[in-house]
């Protein structure tokens, strides 16, 4: 007798071969509904036998659990900052502003960076914020 999680595979299994044997073309996304079959499966499956059994691959199942379960990506040392707007740029008293981060690293700006991209750097790590 077939436990549940077997069963569900075997359906899984079914309905990716028919999508496989039904799209117009070899190269199409896979369908949403399908994604989201493969990562509630990844629940209750080894991800190994998922993979093998879809026939889809490791990374891209680990890509639709980050869509389908909102699971941040890890962090990056990269901040990304807005483009500047002309129109809400805030003029500033002082001639500079430096933003001192915790691992030593110092940007300072001789204008007003602007509030959009102060607010990036702002909240990507708090610094310590010196005018001068």
């Amino acid at each position: 007798m077939k436990t549940r999680s077997n069963q569900l595979l075997s359906e899984a299994i079914q309905k990716f071969q028919h999508w496989r044997n039904t799209r117009p073309g070899r190269r199409g996304l896979t369908p949403p509904a399908l994604q989201k079959l493969a990562v509630d499966l990844a629940k209750e499956i080894p991800t190994g036998k998922i993979v093998s059994s879809l026939k889809i691959n490791h990374s891209m199942l680990k890509r639709w659990q980050q869509i389908h379960e909102n699971t941040p990506l890890p962090p990056s040392n990269f901040v990304r900052l807005p483009q500047p707007d002309t129109e809400q740029s805030v003029t500033m008293p002082h001639p500079s502003v430096t933003f001192k981060y915790p691992n030593g690293v110092e940007l300072t700006f001789s204008e007003s960076p602007g509030i959009e991209m102060m607010s990036a750097l702002i909240h990507s790590a708090p610094p310590s914020v010196v005018n001068s």
